[in-house]
């Protein structure tokens, strides 16, 4: 299962060191450009910070392309209810 995951449970899980769990249970999260510049923006925790500089394993992608796959499937639903 692919989860999309915003920063709050990203940037707790990572502070109460259970980050882990993210993975063990969903097998790849995705997550916005927005997502990932907000958990290494310089107000970010240092701890977040690092973790999203160095994420542990390729099992977190940052990806662009989930915005305009949400827009084409609007825009799918649009036109057929339009």
């Amino acid at each position: 299962m692919i989860i999309v995951s915003n920063t709050s449970p990203i940037n707790h899980l990572i502070l109460i060191g259970n980050i882990h769990l993210l993975p063990e249970l969903f097998g790849q999260i995705t997550i916005p450009q927005t997502v990932y510049s907000e958990l290494s923006a310089p107000e970010a925790p240092n701890l977040v910070r690092t973790w999203i500089g160095t994420p542990p394993d390729c099992s977190l992608s940052v990806t662009q392309e989930m915005r305009s796959l949400i827009c084409s499937i609007l825009e799918n639903v649009q036109q057929s209810f339009g």
